[in-house]
């Protein structure tokens, strides 16, 4: 069996907003990469634990480090049968590397979408750039994206761990058979109450055991294709330029909509329509 890890950091246990973890200097960087790999090397232990208790056979695991640049993982803290994806930019980001070969797809350390109450950190791939992000009319996150993008190759996504905002969004997208793993509860966007790490561990490695054994009932969370995704950006002068591009529609002074054959170009014009928009606002501020 083969196995796809994506890794965020706002879920991650103890988080609770960007200046305290992102920059090198902020008081809980050290701990923010302990704790994410520590999340990491136990969800890959139960998931290691699920295919001896199915009698399957274990072959290897993919990691994408999908938080910011991808540099947040000690390479070396993985197991030998793991390949790490890092650095930024590449074509499908928080899934690189994901195919039809893996059997299983884990997001771990997410985050809600943007605007939903009492979320912790939320937004939707950019909290400077997005305002909403609709999949084939429906309102989406990072993790409905990454679960479409999976489900084009046939994988399923079996676990999710972040904060409660996000476990409601995961029920109600995704049913009950999606195994979540609650590391918080936030009380506003920037302030939480947290699980205690090792908890959290105990509780990752016991769902990811609990996704490989329930792997034939995990749903796939498919969208029709052609797929059109529509998203309502921060500032006008982010739709402006990206009304220049072939394939981008203008549908409003903040709004365009873009149509893609399947899941992967749609997940490719969407990664340029961020980098786009992150010009645009830094063209204002200059």
């Amino acid at each position: 069996m083969r196995f796809f890890i994506s890794l965020d950091m706002e879920g991650v246990s103890g988080l609770v907003n960007w200046p305290g973890f992102d920059p090198p200097s902020s008081p809980d960087h050290a701990f923010a990469r302990r704790q994410a790999l520590a999340e990491v090397s136990a969800v890959i232990e139960g998931l290691r634990d699920g295919v001896r208790e199915a009698g399957g056979t274990l072959e290897d695991f993919t990691v994408a480090d999908a938080h910011a640049r991808g540099l947040n993982l000690d390479p070396a803290g993985l197991p030998r049968d793991a390949t790490l994806i890092r650095g930024f930019p590449r074509p499908h980001y928080m899934v690189e590397g994901l195919g039809p070969e893996h059997d299983l797809a884990c997001f771990i350390g997410y985050h809600s979408r943007v605007g939903l109450p009492d979320a912790l950190m939320d937004h939707s791939y950019s909290g400077a750039c997005i305002h909403e992000v609709r999949l084939n009319g429906a309102p989406v996150g990072e993790t409905e994206l990454n679960a479409a993008y999976a489900a084009h190759y046939g994988v399923p996504l079996g676990l999710v761990s972040g904060d409660a905002a996000l476990e409601s969004q995961v029920a109600e997208s995704f049913g009950p058979k999606v195994v979540f793993v609650r590391t918080k509860a936030g009380i506003g966007r920037f302030a939480a109450a947290c699980e205690h790490p090792e908890n959290v561990l105990e509780r990752l490695r016991e769902g990811a055991r609990r996704a490989v054994l329930s792997l034939d009932e995990l749903p796939l969370y498919r969208v029709a294709e052609p797929c059109t995704l529509e998203v309502e950006l921060a500032e006008t002068q982010m739709a402006d330029l990206l009304a220049l591009f072939p394939g981008f529609e203008r549908t409003g002074g903040r709004s365009v909509k873009v149509t893609a054959p399947g899941m992967p170009a749609l997940y490719r014009a969407y990664l340029g329509l961020l980098l786009v928009a992150g010009a645009a606002k830094r063209l204002k501020d200059e």
